[in-house]
């Protein structure tokens, strides 16, 4: 297995409260149906593409050929194989979202891509493909059965995002931003992709190139579901509750299918803010200052909700003139208990992300109007 992409923050992860609670019990539905599918029905439905077997959103594929080869021969043997569960999309393909490993190592020797090793069994059958197997054993594959556990579209959006975070528990855990991923692909998607490999991007979450398990991605979301809700007028994150999970998979349900010019208004705003960003605080951007008054090196998400929206309203050229008296005030808001609390601990509270940014905005229009 590959090494952990790591990312450093100096703010604690958000707490993860749960969204079913805060869900009407009479709208909690989930809508499900159990399939028994033949081996050769589910390659044919990945063949066609009814059945969405790798999608952009999913970890590699990563089982090897003898790990694969046994579960061939589970299947030969007539071994339960455990339950595939896919959700339905609204083009009505099924995406997988538990048994990707399994659905793939079948496709894969089915298309005889790989030959059988390992075996102990049946191990007359080692270093055999597909189209190699004698009749008896194929006809016995092709007839092999698998339980498939469909979540139509219809359900409740976040009892299923619930339900697929604790599916989500084998060796090949996707992270966050990658079930999102599952569940909202579409043109705003698309965009978060297309984004994390902007150059701008990458240098100002000090990468050399994207995140492997989309946590750029997720701070992308994270900055447009800020930055698009925050209201000067009232100094708040419109749409925000104060559950951040629950706030950034409404803000991905919403934007999920935008056109194509909101989409390039998107972009362009997006890259502008961050280069803006970048003008201003140079190395020093989104991080937090420490008791010796120096920037401590690391990403601070709390911080990057304040200035990214903050940034967005204001013309660029003022903020680059004005980029000493902004860098001034910043470090002078670490003086503000408040403001520094906001930014450290329970930052998913709705009223510390409405204080952060609100304050934030504050300094900068002061600055900007001072002679």
């Amino acid at each position: 297995m590959p090494e952990e992409d790591v990312m450093e923050f100096s703010d604690p992860p958000e707490e993860q409260e749960s969204e079913i609670d805060e869900i009407p019990k009479d709208l909690r539905a989930l809508r499900t149906q159990a399939y028994d599918k033949s081996i050769s029905d589910l390659v044919e439905m990945i063949k066609n593409g009814d059945i969405i077997l790798n999608p952009e959103y999913q970890r590699d594929y990563v089982w090897d050929d003898t790990k694969a080869s046994l579960l061939i021969e589970s299947i030969l043997l007539n071994v339960p194989i455990p339950v595939v569960y896919v959700a339905e999309d609204e083009d009505g393909c099924w995406n997988v979202v538990d048994g990707l490993q399994r659905l793939s190592s079948i496709a894969r020797f089915m298309n005889n891509e790989f030959a059988l090793r390992g075996l102990e069994v049946l191990s007359d059958l080692n270093r055999l493909r597909y189209h190699k197997l004698n009749p008896k054993a194929s006809r016995i594959l092709r007839n092999g059965i698998i339980r498939i556990i469909l979540i139509f579209k219809e359900s409740h959006p976040d009892i299923k995002y619930e339900i697929f975070m604790r599916l989500n528990k084998g060796a090949i855990t996707l992270s966050e931003q990658e079930l999102r991923n599952c569940l909202y692909r579409g043109t705003f998607n698309q965009l978060l992709h297309k984004l994390r490999e902007h150059p701008s991007v990458l240098k100002l979450m000090r990468r050399k190139e994207k995140h492997k398990r989309m946590t750029d991605a997720e701070l992308l979301l994270r900055h447009f579901m800020v930055s698009e809700g925050y209201s000067p007028s009232i100094k708040s994150v419109e749409g925000y509750t104060g559950n951040m999970r629950s706030s950034l998979n409404g803000f991905m349900r919403k934007k999920q299918n935008a056109g194509p010019q909101e989409i390039a208004r998107m972009e362009s705003e997006c890259i502008a803010t961050i280069e803006t960003c970048l003008d201003v605080f140079g190395d020093d951007a989104l991080q937090r200052v420490d008791e010796d008054g120096n920037f401590d090196g690391r990403l601070n998400r709390a911080l990057m909700d304040s200035v990214l929206a903050c940034f967005k309203l204001h013309d660029e050229a003022d903020l680059k003139a004005n980029k000493d008296g902004i860098k001034s005030g910043l470090i002078e808001l670490f003086n503000d208990p408040k403001f520094l609390d906001a930014i450290t601990v329970r930052t998913s509270d709705k009223k510390k992300m409405d204080y952060r940014v609100s304050k934030f905005c504050s300094m900068v229009d002061e600055v900007l109007a001072a002679p």
